[in-house]
């Protein structure tokens, strides 16, 4: 079956038989610099940590059926 890809916020698959498959999700991610003057002794650096994650995906399926899994 033909495959067609389309943007909608995110990809999202679907085809010529009725089938739908779109993922979904959002993450949270806390980010800094430090940037001290050298007279400090104090380490520069980049630091980053995941937060939150939240992902699924969501579609249809032949006969009008929708599906949502998170």
């Amino acid at each position: 079956p033909e495959v067609e890809i389309a943007w909608k916020g995110g990809p999202e698959f679907s085809s010529d038989k009725g089938w739908r498959f779109k993922p979904r999700g959002r993450l949270q991610v806390d980010a800094g610099v430090v940037d001290a003057p050298a007279a400090t002794a104090r380490p520069d650096g980049f630091g980053a940590l995941l937060r939150r994650a939240r992902l699924g995906f969501e579609g249809d399926m032949p006969g009008g059926f929708g599906y949502t899994f998170e």
